[in-house]
């Protein structure tokens, strides 16, 4: 894999990290998925993933974020299955035609080369036996701890999805510009609760936005001459720097906690609170009152948020997902096995 290679150690270096929780929880149950699903047929997997997670954190500290974003819009339609890793077969042109990849929602993740060297990695010592579903799973569960988030385990044993399709990922996935009513609309077709929504929005702690997704609150709002009245002013006069209503670089990214950018914490919802939310979506999660209340518990209690964190990540993974006989264990993650 290009710009990668693998280390012979298994201890992999930490990033620095001002706090760490361990969290142990016993979520509901699931049929064939649980934390010690490979202890038999691939007892290493987790000093693998470490080996692997810290070479591509070293490579680009940018993947960690990006590898917590591809798995939440994998887990996000459809479930957990590994279904946005593929790509639209060659030739594809329709809609209907082309892989959820190509969804215009997921035209801005990145982090595949990354997910492909882990799956090589793991392959070289456990060859056909780990799900490129569990290896992105395992994967944001690491991005979270080597950014100073806290320490968890994912219950394992998906499989892969053998089909990906681009509506899905049109339909399913929430938008920026979505009001409360239709996110939590969102939400509930997954499984998951208002609560839910508040806490996984934290993981934009850690996240980065493009200009796309929020230069509409820059420049002439709701049709108006000025820039969103829910983002602080001093805020926005800084974002239109960043990304100029004129030629402005598609590819530019903005960080969406601006006090503590590579740390997992609780800095999101401290920002929140002061109007520096950059997505309309983010800064709604205050600005609604349904939700203000829980952005101030997690603003002013860390620990709160990573315990609440962990187990809406682990109830979003567990849902929806393939085992045992449904579905596959792809032998590269970009294709479905021949």
């Amino acid at each position: 894999m290009p710009g990668f290679r693998i280390r012979a150690s298994l201890r992999p270096a930490r990033l620095s990290r001002q706090s760490t929780a361990v969290i142990a929880l016993s979520p509901p149950a699931l049929a064939q998925l649980r934390e010690d699903y490979y202890d038999t047929d691939c007892p290493t997997l987790m000093d693998i993933m470490r080996n692997a997670m810290d070479i591509v954190a070293e490579n680009d500290p940018v993947n960690l974020p990006a590898l917590l974003r591809l798995w939440s819009h994998d887990a996000m339609v459809s479930g957990a299955d590994g279904s946005v890793l593929l790509s639209s077969r060659p030739g594809a042109k329709k809609p209907a035609e082309k892989a959820e990849k190509d969804a215009p929602p997921n035209l801005t993740l990145f982090g595949f080369e990354a997910v492909e060297f882990l799956k090589s990695a793991v392959e070289l010592e456990c060859p056909g036996t780990v799900s490129c579903a569990d290896i992105l799973a395992i994967s944001a569960q690491l991005a979270v701890e080597l950014t100073g988030g806290p320490v968890f385990q994912s219950l394992l044993g998906r499989k892969d999805s053998r089909t990906s399709h681009y509506n899905d990922g049109v339909d399913e996935l929430p938008g920026e510009t979505m009001n409360m009513t239709q996110l939590v609309k969102s939400f509930a077709a997954m499984g998951l609760t208002q609560r839910d929504l508040v806490v996984l929005s934290g993981a934009h702690t850690i996240g980065f936005a493009h200009c796309s997704g929020f230069m509409y609150r820059l420049y002439n709002y709701n049709s108006t001459t000025a820039a969103d009245p829910t983002l602080d002013w001093t805020l926005a006069d800084q974002l239109r720097r960043v990304c100029p209503k004129r030629n402005a670089d598609p590819n530019r990214v903005q960080a969406l906690d601006i006090t503590t950018i590579e740390n997992f914490d609780n800095g999101y919802y401290f920002n929140l609170q002061l109007a520096e939310g950059i997505l309309e979506s983010d800064q709604l999660l205050y600005e609604d009152p349904s939700t203000r209340s829980l952005v101030d518990i997690f603003a002013d209690d860390k620990d709160a948020f990573f315990l609440a964190f962990v187990e809406s990540m682990i109830k979003l993974g567990n849902n929806r997902v393939l085992t045992g006989e449904q579905g596959e264990i792809r032998e590269v993650c970009d294709k479905v096995n021949d």
